[in-house]
């Protein structure tokens, strides 16, 4: 799994995709694709413009990690399963609930693996949990149908606090 952290670079250094896109002459959507990680294969011209225009190795935004992250629901439980490349893999559930009052969507995760949760995460990257999170957001938010912002703040804030990252 290759993870890009270009999100997190633009922002401490008060840069859009636009603008970077455009000094580069790089396309829109390779910049988008990286700061979202869903890029599936990289250009190496625009790679090359970009790491001449921030000053920086590629290696300072790309990482590798040896596994991938998989995401299922079913029954308003996530499954996130974290396939190792030695064929190890770790298997961990998330319950969502939807309060009827607001139809604000709560992540009950203390009440599900979070050992398993914890120990894992605490050992890589915040970008990781980022990731796994902005996954599970937009696999509700389709079977859903509706907007989660509220949900996408209360689930960062609280996994966040809970697994000390």
């Amino acid at each position: 799994m290759i993870i890009s952290t270009l999100k997190n670079i633009l922002y401490e250094r008060d840069l859009t995709a636009y603008r970077v896109a455009t000094e580069t002459n790089s396309s829109r959507t390779f910049i988008q694709n990286l700061i979202s990680n869903k890029f599936q294969q990289l250009n190496v011209e625009y790679l090359n413009n970009l790491c001449k225009y921030l000053n920086l190795n590629f290696t300072d935004f790309l990482y590798y990690y040896p596994f991938n992250i998989d995401i299922t629901l079913d029954n308003n439980i996530f499954k996130v399963i974290v396939n190792y490349d030695n064929d190890e893999f770790l298997e961990m559930s998330l319950y969502v609930t939807l309060l009827s009052e607001n139809k604000i969507p709560v992540v009950n995760i203390k009440d599900s693996d979070f050992e398993n949760w914890r120990s894992f995460y605490e050992d890589h990257e915040n970008i990781l949990l980022e990731l796994t999170l902005e996954s599970i957001e937009e696999i509700y938010r389709k079977k859903q149908n509706y907007n989660l912002e509220p949900f996408i703040f209360l689930t960062r804030v609280s996994l966040l606090t809970d697994v000390n990252l």
